[in-house]
């Protein structure tokens, strides 16, 4: 089984555009989320695939995680943009959604702890409509995720969200199984990321020289493995691509030589 980091971006792209002028004709629609309870304002759901024979609202925008039998409900062919996004999807498609949460409104912290590709079943997260005032929380870090993008998230780790923009974040939001297919995608997408920039851990480290707010994260943490972890998150954050095991193997060449630029504030 892959040993992946609780955020990683797939590399896949959709047309944010298209899926957005089709969701901008649909306001009829959406249904409030069924536990009030979980958030602040207005978060909504329209089921695109849902646990199969189900005809109420509130189940059939639920994903069930003991549910394995999901099929294609009546609104998914009101948006053929997303539908036609499903089909790069070489593997079995579980629940699908539309989610929307209103402008001014939060995601409480919580966790989905069937969620965890190393459980069988990953969530990826393709935003539609999004901005710098969507923030993003997984594991006490944000997470920029631009428009037409296509992540991973571990979500059985603690996360939130809030939208302080003025305008309602919107996301296609799919619950796969994991096959082989989607497997050789996640080792695509981490293989793909190093290569990209094989000096990202380098510059991180240069980055992270200037900013004290990142310095003061890290300080604390005297597990080495939470430190990678950590430091993985962070720089993914801020546009840095490279894995736990590049941070270990800088670690095994000599902790302080390696973080030589903080030594400082460290």
């Amino acid at each position: 089984m892959l040993d992946l980091p609780d955020r990683l971006r797939l590399p896949l792209r959709f047309d944010a555009e298209s899926l957005a002028r089709e969701i901008a004709t649909r306001a009829e629609e959406w249904i409030a989320h069924f536990v009030p309870a979980h958030y602040d304002g207005d978060w909504s759901v329209i089921p695109l695939r849902a646990k199969a024979g189900a005809t109420h609202p509130i189940t059939m925008i639920y994903s069930d995680p003991l549910c394995r039998e999901f099929a294609d409900t009546s609104f998914l062919r009101l948006f053929p943009a997303c539908e036609r996004a499903l089909k790069h999807f070489a593997c079995p498609l579980l629940s699908v959604r539309l989610m929307r949460l209103g402008p001014g409104s939060t995601i409480k912290e919580h966790r989905d702890f069937d969620l965890d590709f190393a459980q069988g079943v990953a969530r990826l997260h393709i935003p539609i409509i999004t901005s710098d005032e969507v923030i993003f929380t997984l594991n006490g870090l944000p997470l920029a995720m631009e428009a037409g993008s296509c992540w991973y998230l571990r979500l059985s780790d603690p996360h939130s969200v809030v939208n302080r923009g003025q305008r309602a974040r919107v996301h296609l939001v799919l619950d796969l199984v994991v096959n082989d297919w989607l497997e050789a995608l996640f080792i695509a997408a981490q293989k793909g990321a190093r290569m990209q920039n094989p000096q990202a851990l380098q510059e991180f480290r240069l980055f992270v020289a200037g900013r004290a707010d990142l310095v003061a994260r890290l300080r604390p943490l005297e597990d080495m493995d939470d430190f990678a972890h950590n430091v993985v998150a962070m720089g993914a954050e801020a546009g840095f691509v490279f894995d736990a095991e590049d941070v270990a193997a800088a670690l095994r060449v000599g902790q302080r030589l390696w973080l030589s630029p903080w030594a400082a504030v460290l």
